[in-house]
């Protein structure tokens, strides 16, 4: 309500609270008098809302609630992370421990994963996904599973994607990780949710089978919790975001500064490495345009990239990013610098820390791009 009745010159400011919208920008101001948008205090842009049940026994110590809606994919107890349904099991404190990833065998090639681990599950894992560190491994990609059975130590994949090494099968192809998740049979471990989104159930594995109490859970659902497309000469400045994050579009001298961001994004899919006519993007924390800045921003614990600015003179300054990229895939980075509308990418990263990164710390994408007085570390984890 607030930001819509802002024209230039306005300041809009936010008081203490936790806030669980969207806000859409649809306002601009101009290069004298910008409108500016910030918080005073604490005020948190929250992503998630809260599932209290009721919860009923489902076996083996499930719980399940009724939650409808599109497919929850991120969810948390008390403000730390669940972990989706997987195999091997992983908890959200094990990110870059590649002994939890299961490892392929001899006679693994493309659309074949090969692994005796797989047997011993007693799983038929056909329609789950695979998230595939393979080939050359600088890249993952994640496929449905077309065929498995119970005690089958290999199954199949569609990648449909030629590698840079043009290598369809031998020993590079025997070395590389992977895992299981997107089913409702893997959910066997502490901590470990799925959600049915077809049937309407929200499935928990219980550490001791008791119910949640109210307000311990909380669910993913908004991806952005400030946003905005076409807008100039905006300035947002002073907010915290949990489970969401802020994103410009086709944006022209905005500036977002002094925001802390946790668990901005999390996808199942690496959308950027499907198939070509299937392609879409990770969401990230970022601006995509010219003459844009991103000053003083924390931002932590995204499974994509940690922060994207895509476009012409761009300005990243004295940012922190870590523990981002948890696939390993170089599609995603610490911090990415891309072009946008035109074929350039002139802009500068300085005094940026970085580390804790599953591949790129620092990612540009060509042109005099600056990079300067940056410190970056524990890169490529994954």
């Amino acid at each position: 309500e607030a930001v819509d009745r802002c024209a230039p010159g306005d300041e809009c400011v936010v008081l203490p609270g936790r806030y669980t919208e969207t806000v859409r920008l649809s306002k601009s101001g101009t290069p004298d008098e910008p409108i500016v948008i910030r918080a005073e205090g604490e005020v948190t842009l929250d992503g998630t809302d809260p599932l209290d049940g009721p919860w009923e026994p489902y076996h083996d110590g499930i719980l399940r609630a009724r939650l409808s809606g599109p497919a929850v994919e991120q969810a948390f107890a008390d403000g730390l992370p669940l972990s989706p349904a997987r195999w091997p099991n992983a908890d959200f404190e094990d990110t870059w421990i590649r002994s939890k990833w299961a490892r392929s065998a001899e006679g693994s090639e493309k659309d074949l994963m090969v692994c005796d681990a797989l047997a011993e599950t007693g799983i038929d894992f056909t329609g789950a996904i695979a998230v595939l560190n393979v080939g050359h491994q600088y890249k993952t990609w994640t496929r449905r599973i077309l065929a498995h059975g119970k005690g089958k130590r290999c199954f199949t994949y569609a990648l449909d994607e030629r590698l840079g090494d043009g290598k369809d099968s031998g020993r590079s192809w025997w070395d590389d990780r992977f895992y299981i998740t997107g089913t409702m049979k893997a959910l066997d471990a502490p901590g470990e949710f799925f959600h049915d989104a077809e049937a309407g159930y929200f499935y928990l594995a219980a550490d001791d089978g008791r119910a949640p109490r109210p307000g311990a859970i909380r669910v993913k659902r908004r991806t952005y919790g400030i946003t905005g497309k076409k807008v100039s000469d905006v300035h947002i400045k002073g907010f915290r975001f949990f489970g969401c994050t802020v994103h410009l579009g086709d944006a022209t001298r905005t500036v977002v500064e002094q925001c802390e961001v946790r668990f901005p994004s999390c996808t199942t899919m690496i959308g950027e490495s499907m198939p070509k006519a299937q392609r879409f993007p990770t969401p990230a924390t970022g601006v995509y345009g010219d003459h844009n800045t991103l000053k003083g921003l924390y931002v932590a614990y995204a499974s994509g990239s940690g922060i994207v600015a895509a476009g012409f003179d761009n300005l990243l300054e004295d940012c922190v990013v870590h523990d981002v990229g948890w696939f390993g895939t170089i599609e995603h980075a610490g911090i990415a610098i891309r072009p946008y509308r035109q074929d350039r990418t002139q802009s500068t990263v300085g005094h940026c820390t970085v580390y804790n990164v599953g591949n790129i710390g620092i990612r540009y994408y060509g042109g005099p791009t600056v990079v300067e007085y940056n410190h970056v570390h524990h890169t490529g984890l994954a």
